[in-house]
C-alpha cells in the first residue's frame, strides 16, 4: 500500500497505438512501497471485457 493512492481510478487511451503502451499520471500525493497498479482492458464503450483481461504490478513510488 501507499499513502494518497487508495481507490484511484485513472483512464486513458494508448499513448502508442502500435505497442499498446499507455502513460498515466498518478496524483502527486501518491507514494509508498508495494503500491499495486492494476490495468484492465475495456471495450469501446468503456465496459470491462468478458472474460476479464487485466494485469497487476507492485511498484515502489518514492
Amino acid at each position: 500500500g501507499g499513502k494518497g493512492c487508495e481507490e484511484i481510478l485513472v483512464s486513458d487511451s494508448a499513448a502508442s497505438p502500435a505497442t499498446g503502451e499507455v502513460q498515466l499520471q498518478l496524483p502527486v500525493n501518491c507514494s509508498g512501497t508495494g503500491v499495486s497498479l492494476i490495468a484492465s482492458l475495456e471495450d469501446t464503450e468503456g465496459a470491462l471485457l468478458r472474460p476479464p483481461v487485466f494485469t497487476s504490478r507492485g511498484v515502489d513510488i518514492p
